[in-house]
């Protein structure tokens, strides 16, 4: 019974361990004679020790932290050089087991002025951000962010005529304001779908409705 009971709070302890380490931020183009870098975080108020943990790309390469212990709500980097790709790459956090505690993918072109940061911190979206945080928050540089903006859409409603009615009035124009873009999730997970989230505050639906990108494909 005693050696249940330890093993449990063993696995209890485990689970709450994996879950507080998050990536937060990305480096993947320094400036020539510097390295790259993956910035982690330790959102719970517990010592982690990293030497039980191992940060991957895409390729099975190895991105090694800079110290192996890593305090209470406090961040670690981890560098390499020359394996994280400029133009797309995958990063796999695992633990000792070999499983995957958070994945990481990013697809555009970088430089030595870009880096792919959450905001906010620790539990929000992926964004490509002009200024890097290096083992600080992201809150500074995810204030440079740009909101998108109110999506206004005018139709064309054509008005067809059935059989045995009268000709309807030439076509009519109407204008539908409050209809909103609101969220967008262009860097899905492998094996995930793109979306975008539509704001609708009006009676009508959008069901038949579509969103074309720049080179005229469509979101269904």
């Amino acid at each position: 019974m005693f050696n249940i009971i330890i093993l449990l709070l063993v696995l209890i302890f485990s689970k709450n361990t994996y879950a507080s380490l998050k990536i937060n931020e990305v480096y993947p183009a320094p400036i020539p004679g510097e390295y790259e870098w993956v910035e982690i975080y330790n959102d719970e108020n517990t010592i982690i020790d990293l030497s039980q943990y191992s940060l991957y790309d895409l390729t099975n390469k190895k991105i090694k932290f800079t110290n192996t212990i890593l305090q209470p709500l406090s961040f670690e980097i981890a560098t390499s050089s020359g394996v994280l790709n400029n133009d797309g790459d995958t990063l796999s956090l695992k633990n000792n087991l070999g499983e995957i505690i958070e994945i990481a993918t990013y697809s555009a072109s970088f430089d030595s002025t870009k880096t792919y940061a959450k905001c906010p911190d620790f539990n929000g979206n992926w964004f490509i951000l002009n200024l890097s945080t290096k083992n600080d928050s992201n809150e500074t540089a995810c204030q440079s962010l740009t909101p998108i903006p109110t999506l206004t859409i005018t139709p064309t409603l054509t008005i067809v005529p059935t059989e045995g009615t009268e000709n309807p009035s030439p076509t009519e124009s109407l204008s539908y304001n409050n209809i909103y873009i609101s969220e967008a999730m262009i860097n899905p997970l492998i094996g995930e779908k793109e979306w975008v989230e539509i704001y609708n505050d009006n009676d009508f639906s959008l069901m038949i409705w579509k969103i074309p990108d720049l080179p005229q494909r469509y979101f269904l």
